[in-house]
């Protein structure tokens, strides 16, 4: 995670390392393009947030609700 010194909203996004699975290629494939869907959906949903609409708090759910995706 970046340093950032400053006041910020942090939000964790954690996701499962596609490269702890095991098998074939196609497996392993299935289980990397499953991540950068997550990270897409996660991206998206990031950047449609209202944020001149919303408060602290509100984009602390946003980005709590976000990471859950």
């Amino acid at each position: 995670c970046p340093v950032y010194f400053g006041p910020a909203i942090k939000a964790h996004c954690g996701l499962e390392d596609p490269s702890d699975k095991s098998g074939d290629e196609a497996h392993m494939d299935a289980a990397f393009q499953a991540t950068l869907k997550i990270i897409e959906a996660r991206c998206r949903a990031l950047f449609a947030l209202p944020f001149s609409r919303l408060d602290a708090a509100q984009v602390k759910a946003e980005l709590d609700r976000i990471g859950l995706l």
